[in-house]
């Protein structure tokens, strides 16, 4: 059965080319007839800060709204995997590189306190 729909996150710090590639990606699959929609959230900051796009892809229809979860959560640094690792569906992918897998929460430089304790909980209630 043919892929109709796939709902994404594309997260990393702020300056890794995530906006570069949501317009390289987007581009792609307009040319070849997709339904393309993304929304881009980040700081008001130039560079490091966690930023992500959320995008939507139809295959039949001009996608009218995000949603969640997503099937997709491509991660250039391992914040992304903690900011949003409860966005992904239960038959969803996370990709990312190897190096991310090993860091703590802790490494994650830019994760506001308030943010950081409420993934500790949800982490220790997984465990």
């Amino acid at each position: 059965m043919p892929l109709t729909e796939l709902n994404a996150i594309l997260g990393g710090p702020q300056g890794s080319g995530i906006e570069t590639s949501m317009m390289i990606i987007g581009r792609a699959l307009a040319r070849r007839g997709y339904g393309f929609l993304a929304n881009r959230e980040y700081f008001s900051n130039i560079v490091g800060r966690h930023s992500y796009i959320h995008l939507r892809v139809k295959s039949d229809e001009y996608p009218r709204s995000l949603t969640y979860p997503v099937d997709l959560l491509v991660a250039m640094d391992a914040e992304t995997i903690f900011m949003h690792f409860e966005d992904v569906s239960n038959r969803g992918f996370i990709v990312c590189d190897n190096a991310s897998l090993h860091k703590t929460l802790e490494e994650a430089p830019s994760i506001e306190d308030i943010t950081r304790e409420r993934i500790k909980k949800r982490r220790d209630a997984m465990n």
